[in-house]
């Protein structure tokens, strides 16, 4: 088991560190010296978030997210009951058929777009379906690094700021998995700006609830590492803690159903509600599968008790 404090160490990190500990033993088990690591050094890392921070580059990443984020809308949650947030939280894990999971890298293939990019944008169109909200804010964690270096240095560089959404029920999934690309590259741009210095330039005090409590994280990471003649495999089992609740999904495969993780805050929901939201998203991904140019309203979000729920329940007056 691998702990480390986020003060020291993020996802990307942990992976190079994982990386390098599978190198290592390879190197070792074959009788041979292991090769030294070109990591950036922590205090050149320290020089250089200084150097940003006096930067034309900071001032142009602060008006950028300004000008994004100062006609916010209010924070959406899916739970019903908001109360303080403690640091325990619920997991409800799914994996996706083989079959399923390339039906969905085809449609990505096929728009030009990347799997993280549908991830996101299928939260985004869960997230319109249950609230009914056009103007939709959903966490998501960035590297923080430019150059192959620094990607490469474990340390804790990585930020997480809100993505923002306009979505209708007419619009055509495709629509929308190109509204996200446009979003993430123009996040990227501009990721090492910190949500700190955000919250400072949108003049928010600590009694401010978060900017976007639901988030998304996708985990390019390579999950399955060589140890000599044996293979492994990660298992995630926390990524800290959740304002309220966060969607997740582990890097895939050809030929490898794509795994999902869906995390809620264990004060507002219960676990028979966060299997329902579970159950609720992966129809949904089955759904964008096989209409990807469907309207996001005509996606199927219910099972059949639910559907019967709404359809007959709520019409028996």
């Amino acid at each position: 088991v691998q702990i480390y404090h986020h003060l020291i160490l993020d996802g990307r990190a942990g992976a190079v560190l994982q990386r390098r500990v599978a190198d290592v033993y390879g190197e070792l088990v074959a009788g041979r010296r292991p090769g030294a690591v070109d990591y950036v050094p922590v205090d050149e890392l320290a020089r250089e978030e200084t150097d940003y921070r006096d930067s034309a580059r900071w001032q142009k990443d602060r008006d950028y997210w300004r000008g994004l984020l100062s006609d916010r809308p209010d924070p959406v949650r899916l739970a019903e009951t908001l109360l303080p947030a403690p640091p325990a939280f619920l997991r409800e894990s799914f994996e996706l058929s083989a079959p399923l999971s390339d039906a969905l890298r085809d449609r990505v293939r096929a728009a030009g777009v990347s799997v993280p990019n549908l991830v996101m944008a299928a939260v985004a169109i869960y997230i319109h379906r249950l609230t009914g909200k056009r103007d939709i804010m959903i966490s998501a964690p960035l590297l923080g690094r430019t150059g192959r270096r620094v990607r490469n240095t474990p340390a804790m560089l990585a930020n997480a700021m809100p993505m923002r959404f306009q979505l209708h029920s007419s619009e055509n999934v495709a629509d929308v998995l190109q509204q996200t690309k446009r979003q993430q590259n123009a996040a990227l741009r501009h990721q090492q700006f910190s949500q700190d210095d955000l919250r400072d330039a949108l003049s928010m005090g600590p009694q401010d609830d978060h900017l976007a409590p639901i988030s998304v994280n996708s985990m390019p990471f390579d999950v399955a590492q060589r140890l000599g003649s044996c293979s492994s495999t990660t298992h995630n089992l926390s990524i800290g803690p959740v304002p309220d609740i966060s969607f997740i999904s582990y890097e895939d495969h050809p030929g490898m159903g794509i795994a999902f993780g869906v995390d809620a805050n264990g004060q507002y929901y219960s676990r028979d509600a966060l299997c329902r939201h579970a159950k609720r998203f992966e129809r949904l991904l089955s759904s964008m599968a096989s209409s990807p140019n469907a309207a996001v309203g005509s996606l199927d979000l219910l099972d059949a008790d639910e559907r019967d729920l709404v359809v007959e329940g709520f019409n028996a007056t």
